[in-house]
């Protein structure tokens, strides 16, 4: 099995913000944490799937594939109350797609750093 952990957020948590596209066609399973500082924002992370086919996405400037049809994970998610660490657990995983996605609650000030760890063969 091949691990992988790499930060897929790390932004402002003052505004909604997408991850990195992770391409899944070789992963099988995935586990997130995210780290919140500041003024204690608050919100909701998700992790998001799509299914687009590869062929016929536009390409960002490194040549990757931009997905345009996401859907959240059913029970990949966690709602950020402030401060601290939190977890989306182990999630099997069968899609073409992934990231994570934090949808902003409040908080005038803040930062989020996600890091996801993927498993593959």
């Amino acid at each position: 099995m091949r691990f992988n952990c790499e930060a897929n957020i790390n932004a402002s948590a003052v505004v909604d913000q997408p991850g990195i596209t992770l391409d899944g066609s070789q992963l099988v399973y995935c586990s997130a944490q995210a780290v919140v500082t500041g003024s204690n924002p608050t919100g909701t992370l998700n992790l998001q799937m799509s299914n687009d086919p590869p062929k016929g996405l536009s390409v960002d400037s490194s040549g990757k594939p931009i997905p345009v049809n996401w859907s959240n994970i059913p029970s990949a998610t966690v709602t950020i109350t402030g401060n601290g660490p939190f977890l989306i657990p182990n999630t099997v995983l069968s899609y073409r797609w992934v990231r994570a996605f934090f949808v902003h609650g409040n908080g005038a000030s803040g930062n989020i750093v996600v890091n996801m760890e993927t498993t593959g063969p």
